[in-house]
């Protein structure tokens, strides 16, 4: 199975690509992915729904279910028809979650929530009829635009997180809270569809134990960790990384494996927003970054909340509510001392001002004088890089750092005496502190799949964060079997900057093959014949029997002339034969109906 996007192998039963990102579940995206007719599974469900509903056309479908379009006989209205494969009703835990999927969608009655219209209570196919949405998924969207606007997203953001919030007041959490599950029609109305995960707060889990559950990429640091209890915090977290994707067009947290994207979950800063999208409001920036808080008693009270604050500073531009915190008591304040006690520590301040430039001047001299001596050995061509490399016990990054080590009310004197070698020895390279400097910038690298080589000006590195100094740079990412990834990039003093490696497959050499040969390999194209037959017989295509049935779905050559015999199985009817030449791709509905034997 390929991604339908980069054509990435994935796994059979993944709900994303784990390259691109790209959903490919298909349980509620209608159109989103590359349809593959099921003409057999249409064929029971139409059998299944005579009377009540009329199946048009596939939809969409994915690993747990498929979506058909039908018209309701009754009320002639167009419907989405979500159905259960018969090879998926071995597993009891999806078909309870099949069902609670309806159930649940169909106890919130809610304008952004999907209606469920038609639950059946028996029959040999597992399904339920709800609303057709004609228009398109927010993933839809964003992989036609990449990002929106603001004010695009803001009036996006608060209709799903009003649907969230009438969930939540039902005691009931998503989960599953992603881009293809937001359905926007053409008026620009919003929809939250797939109720499949969705779990009653106290409500016993389908899974044997509290497995994650969820799309990754969309998954809350708690929900990451499996925890028993969720709250509407983690949905918030969940539309939290959809804001962040309609703003920069990108996703906050990415990898190759699972375990890649559940680790920046819980304990990676996403890269900074306003690097990826200069000039977004910094109020619309930190009403991001709280949403996305990785404790939950530090995003909003609610996802209304969020979604307010939001578009309010998306609108004005306005600064995000802080996190209240608990307030740290206030350090007892010591009394004014006497008017002479003032006066002796005044004195004793200039006294200790005035001793230490003294020192200081003493050890000025002593460093000429150090310098200056005629035996001092030449330093060899390693010490004099490392000197200029590391900064000398008298500049000013070298008193920083020593202050910093140090408590600020102490200060360390220079040794009593040195000799020459001991100068020496200080210019060895100290090891350099991991914290950005005021003269650094950061660099955040996503995207790197385990296995791959990263370096950075020619010399090979282990982090995926990269404190870098101001100039030219140059990063590369390879890996065997991808194609090379090199950016060269600007750094100045502070910046945050972020990149993604994206390396793709590199395709297999091809062989040439002689032409007759490839027409050889072509398939020719494929029809389908569906057979219904009254009253049930014995069917047969081109001589091949299948046996007594009433419907017979079956793909044939198209193009081709195909001999259809019809072999009554009662007493008192007559056999039948026709001939029959579908075009191809063309799908043939044959009824033929037994007259009497004379």
């Amino acid at each position: 199975m390929n991604c339908y996007r980069c054509a990435t192998p994935i796994p059979e039963k993944a709900r994303y690509c784990f390259a691109c990102g790209a959903d490919v579940s298909g349980d509620t995206a209608q159109g989103m992915h590359p349809l593959q007719r099921d003409p057999e599974l249409e064929a029971k469900l139409a059998e299944e729904v005579e009377g009540e509903f009329v199946v048009e056309r596939l939809l969409g479908r994915g690993g747990m279910a498929v979506v058909f379009l039908a018209r309701d006989l009754q009320l002639d209205r167009k419907v989405a028809i979500k159905v259960l494969p018969p090879e998926l009703t071995y597993g009891q835990g999806l078909i309870e979650r099949f069902k609670r999927e309806a159930r649940t969608a169909a106890t919130l009655d809610h304008p952004h929530i999907v209606p469920i219209y038609r639950i059946p209570k028996s029959g040999k196919l597992f399904w339920f009829a709800m609303k057709y949405i004609v228009g398109e998924s927010l993933a839809d969207v964003l992989e036609r635009e990449k990002s929106l606007t603001a004010d695009r997203s803001a009036t996006i953001l608060p209709q799903v997180a009003d649907a969230l919030e009438f969930a939540h007041q039902h005691a009931i959490i998503h989960r599953d809270v992603k881009p293809a599950n937001v359905m926007i029609d053409s008026r620009g109305w919003v929809t939250v569809t797939d109720f499949g995960i969705a779990k009653a707060v106290g409500l016993q889990s389908l899974t044997s134990s509290e497995a994650m559950v969820g799309t990754p990429y969309y998954m809350s640091p708690e929900q990451c960790a499996g925890k028993k209890t969720l709250t509407g915090a983690s949905d918030q977290y969940s539309l939290g990384v959809m804001a962040y994707q309609m703003l920069s067009g990108q996703l906050p947290f990415t990898g190759v494996a699972t375990v890649d994207i559940i680790k920046q979950h819980c304990f990676d800063p996403p890269p900074p927003l306003d690097v990826l999208r200069p000039g977004l409001p910094q109020g619309l920036v930190k009403v991001v970054e709280r949403g996305l808080a990785k404790v939950p008693e530090d995003r909003f009270a609610s996802v209304t909340e969020f979604a307010a604050a939001f578009s309010a500073a998306a609108g004005a531009g306005a600064t995000a509510p802080p996190i209240v915190r608990k307030p740290a008591p206030p350090r007892p304040r010591a009394a004014a001392p006497p008017r002479r006690a003032r006066r002796s520590i005044l004195l004793g301040t200039l006294g200790g001002l005035a001793t230490i430039g003294l020192v200081g001047a003493l050890v000025w001299v002593w460093k000429g004088t150090a310098v200056s001596v005629a035996h001092l050995p030449a330093p060899s061509s390693a010490q004099v890089d490392s000197a200029a490399a590391t900064p000398t016990p008298g500049s000013d990054s070298a008193a920083t750092q020593q202050l910093d080590a140090q408590p600020a009310a102490t200060l360390t004197p220079p040794p009593a005496a040195a000799t020459p070698v001991e100068t020496t020895r200080t210019l060895k390279s100290a090891p350099q502190p991991a914290r950005l400097t005021p003269r650094e910038a950061r660099l955040f690298l996503r995207g790197v799949s385990e296995g791959a080589t990263v370096t950075l000006d020619g010399r090979q590195v282990r982090d995926s964060v990269l404190l870098l100094r101001a100039g030219r740079h140059e990063v590369t990412v390879t890996k065997p079997g991808f194609a090379p990834w090199a950016d060269t990039l600007w750094a100045d003093a502070g910046d945050q900057l972020a990149r993604w490696a994206v390396s793709l497959p590199v395709a297999p050499a091809r062989v040439a093959v002689p032409e007759s040969a490839l027409r050889a390999q072509v398939p020719p194209p494929e029809s389908v014949l569906r057979i219904q037959v009254q009253p049930p017989a014995r069917i047969a295509i081109d001589k091949v029997d299948f046996g007594e049935q009433r419907t017979l779905v079956h793909t044939v050559a198209g193009g081709a002339s195909h001999l259809i015999s019809i072999v009554p199985v009662r007493a008192g009817y007559a056999r039948k034969d026709t001939t029959v030449t579908p075009r191809p791709g063309d799908t043939v509905t044959v009824r033929i109906r037994l007259e009497g034997s004379p």
